[in-house]
């Protein structure tokens, strides 16, 4: 395939030479007019050209073939019958513990770990936080705890009960997480909302929108929560798609919320209010803040810092600040 459009091409252009040379002959001697030599050329260039368009199918075919396999492989799997969600699993969880025993994690492929011998517990009905820098591991602890991947050893555990007991509907359903990178669909912003809870009520929906400071942004558009989300959400800003992700959240009213660095396109003010409704959903949720700054989570009741994929400090704000070693590497 590499040399076949190279090889046609040359060709093409050495047929052409040896046509002017025969056909220069030919006028010379009076056998051929001028006009009868440029009708070969073009002769010769449409059946070449014809040529060349066939290669490119050929070497097109092989690419297409393989595409195609891949996209019958995907059409011909058969949907598994939707098994319905326990409801029950979020009273199970809720106010219970997350223990991570000896957790190791390797991505496929991986030489080095994701994650090596994390031993930690995420106590619940408070503010959790894993801090640490880009690559240390946080956003690959928070897939474990939504059951993304197993771990490659150790366990997790919910209260007592192994997180590999439960099935991943209903663990996932009992979770609400933010992702760094916010998702939102086309259509009006409270059906983007109320993906978190599609049976949620007016009146969760209107606390939803207040716990995320949602509220003054909703009230400057003329058709208030019914309003239109262009594609991708253009027409909005990065920290207004984060707060209608966090509402999204807090609607779940989900016993265990994870939030990926999900303040990090916030102003001081709206991050301030929100990290109150963080503390506002302890009463019923186990919160969970990933952020890469431990001053933008001195809020929290207990920190765990990672770096490199170990754990290598853990308490509050204030143990931790007041730590000589710590501060000498925040430095």
């Amino acid at each position: 395939m590499t040399y076949l459009t190279p090889a046609i091409m040359l060709i093409l252009n050495f047929s052409i030479l040896v046509i002017v040379w025969v056909g220069s002959s030919l006028i010379s001697n009076g056998n051929l007019q001028v006009g009868q030599l440029m009708a070969f050329i073009q002769y010769a260039i449409q059946i070449m050209f014809s040529v060349v368009m066939a290669s490119v199918a050929l070497t097109a075919y092989p690419r297409a073939s393989v595409s195609a396999s891949r996209m019958m492989e995907v059409l011909d799997i058969k949907p598994g019958s939707a098994q319905p969600i326990n409801k029950h699993i979020r009273k199970q969880i809720k106010g219970k513990s997350l223990q991570l025993n000896d957790v190791s994690f390797y991505y496929p492929g991986a030489e080095q770990p994701a994650l090596s011998n994390i031993n930690m517990t995420i106590k619940p009905n408070r503010i959790n936080a894993i801090v640490g820098g880009t690559g240390c591991g946080k956003s690959t602890l928070l897939q474990l705890l939504l059951k993304f991947y197993k771990p490659t050893s150790g366990s997790i555990h919910a209260g007592s009960v192994p997180l590999e007991d439960f099935k991943e509907a209903d663990w996932r359903n009992a979770v609400g997480y933010v992702p760094q990178k916010n998702h939102l669909f086309t259509g009006t912003m409270e059906e983007n909302i109320r993906l978190g809870n599609v049976t949620a009520t007016n009146e969760e929906l209107l606390n939803a929108i207040e716990d995320a400071n949602l509220r003054p942004l909703i009230e400057s558009f003329s058709n208030k929560h019914h309003t239109n989300l262009k594609p991708k959400a253009a027409n909005m800003s990065g920290g207004q798609k984060q707060r209608v992700a966090l509402a999204r959240a807090f609607i779940s009213n989900a016993p265990i919320l994870m939030f990926d660095d999900s303040l990090s396109a916030l102003d001081f003010k709206t991050s301030e209010y929100v990290q109150a409704s963080f503390r506002k959903n302890t009463n019923v949720s186990t919160i969970i803040v990933a952020s890469q700054d431990i001053h933008a989570v001195s809020y929290a009741d207990h920190i765990v810092i990672l770096d490199k994929g170990k754990v290598v400090a853990s308490g509050s704000y204030q143990q931790l600040t007041a730590d000589d070693s710590f501060r000498v590497k925040e430095g």
